[in-house]
């Protein structure tokens, strides 16, 4: 039963390895297709992002946040 089992399941991986392969060789030869172009909210959102982070991170100023023996912030 488990040689069955074993053979059937070699006989299953090989079946996908095959059909992953054609899959991916098919992708290769016609290309991904076309993509959706960038949307100009998203990349002025994210530029604007990036210019914080890059502007906050050269002050170099670390804030330590400290709580009070109840647990509360002071």
């Amino acid at each position: 039963m488990l040689r069955m089992l074993s053979i059937q399941l070699q006989q299953a991986v090989l079946e996908l390895d095959s059909k992953l392969a054609a899959a991916i060789s098919g992708l290769v030869e016609k290309g991904l297709g076309d993509f959706e172009p960038i949307n100009p909210i998203q990349a002025a959102i994210a530029n604007m992002l990036t210019t914080n982070l890059q502007r906050n991170t050269t002050a170099g100023e670390v804030i330590e946040i400290v709580r009070d023996n109840k647990g509360n912030f002071a």
